[in-house]
C-alpha cells in the first residue's frame, strides 16, 4: 500500500491552485477537493476546523476536524502534525483506520485542545499552558497520553 500526505501552508495553499488566500480561505472544501485533484493524494488543509481529504479504494473522504485550537497557530505545529502523520504511518501494525490522516489530525488536534485547557495542576512545578503559551515543544507528551488513552477519530 502507498500513501501521498500532504499538508500545506495558508501563504502556500494559494500558489498551488494558482489563487489568492481569500479565494481560498471562502471555500476551503473546493480547495482541498482542487488539491486532491489536481495533484493527487491524500490532504490536510490545516486552520480552524481543519479539513482532511482521504482518497481511499472506495471513494472520496472528507473530514472537518474539530479539535485543536487557535493556540495551536505558532512556530513548528505543522512539523508536529507532520511527525504525527509519519509515526502512525509507520506503525504497521495498527488497523488502516487508526493510520489514517483523520486520526492522526484528531490525535493532533485533541493533545493541542488538553495543553490549552489545563486549569490545574498537582505537581507545584508543572506550568500550566494555555492557549497563549502552547508552543510545538509542548505537544509529544500531551500526543503520548493521548495515544495512551486510545483515542479515535
Amino acid at each position: 500500500m502507498h500513501y501521498h500526505s500532504l499538508q500545506d501552508e495558508l501563504r502556500t495553499r494559494p500558489r498551488l491552485l494558482d489563487k489568492k488566500v481569500h479565494e481560498v480561505e471562502s471555500d476551503r472544501l473546493a480547495a482541498i477537493k482542487q488539491c486532491a485533484e489536481t495533484y493527487g493524494g491524500d490532504w490536510v488543509l490545516k486552520g480552524a476546523g481543519s479539513l482532511v481529504l482521504e482518497q481511499g479504494s472506495a471513494r472520496e473522504q472528507v473530514y472537518v476536524c474539530g479539535a485543536g485550537n487557535a493556540g495551536m497557530a505558532t512556530a513548528g505545529m505543522g512539523d508536529v502534525l507532520s511527525g504525527v502523520i509519519a509515526g502512525l504511518l509507520a506503525q504497521q501494525d495498527l488497523e488502516t483506520e487508526a493510520r489514517s490522516l483523520h486520526q492522526a489530525a484528531m490525535i493532533h488536534g485533541i493533545a493541542g485542545d488538553i495543553l490549552a485547557n489545563q486549569t490545574k495542576s498537582g505537581d507545584k512545578d508543572t506550568l500550566l499552558i494555555g492557549q497563549r503559551g502552547l508552543q510545538a515543544q509542548d505537544m509529544p507528551a500531551a500526543i503520548r497520553h493521548v495515544m495512551q488513552l486510545g483515542v479515535h477519530a
